[in-house]
C-alpha cells in the first residue's frame, strides 16, 4: 500500500496536514473610491496558527486585497481598509487555519456604513 510509506515519510519529516476552513461574506456592490473594510477577530482563548483575510473583486481569480496574520492571538484582529478602485461587486473571504468557530467578522462599505456578516 502507498498509504503507509507517506505517512511514515509524514512522520519522519515532522510535517503535517492542516485542514483549512475558508469563511465568507456576502456581496456588495461598491461605488469607485468608496473605502471597504474586511475585519476578523479571534474569540477564541486560543491562537489561532493562521488567518488570511482577502477582498475579493467579483469575476477575478486573485484577491484585490489580502493579508495574512500568523498566529492571531486571543482576542485580536486580523484584517484592513482599502480603497474600491474602479467600483463593482466585493465581498471578503477569511481562511482560518484552526477553528473557523473562533472567528467573527465583517465586510463593510465603510463610506456607506453598510456591513455583511462572515460566515
Amino acid at each position: 500500500m502507498r498509504i503507509l510509506p507517506t505517512l511514515v515519510l509524514s512522520l519522519a519529516l515532522g510535517t503535517t496536514a492542516h485542514a483549512a476552513a475558508l469563511l465568507g461574506s456576502g456581496p456588495m456592490g461598491m461605488v469607485n473610491g468608496t473605502t471597504d473594510s474586511c475585519l476578523v477577530a479571534n474569540i477564541n482563548p486560543k491562537d489561532l496558527a493562521e488567518v488570511t483575510v482577502s477582498i475579493m473583486k467579483s469575476g477575478s481569480s486573485f484577491p484585490e486585497v489580502s493579508t495574512t496574520c500568523a498566529p492571531l492571538a486571543p482576542n485580536t484582529h486580523c484584517g484592513f481598509q482599502s480603497n474600491a478602485v474602479g467600483g463593482g461587486v466585493r465581498f471578503c473571504t477569511v481562511t482560518v487555519k484552526g477553528s473557523p468557530k473562533a472567528i467573527r467578522g465583517e465586510f463593510c462599505d465603510v463610506t456607506a456604513g453598510r456591513c455583511t456578516s462572515i460566515r
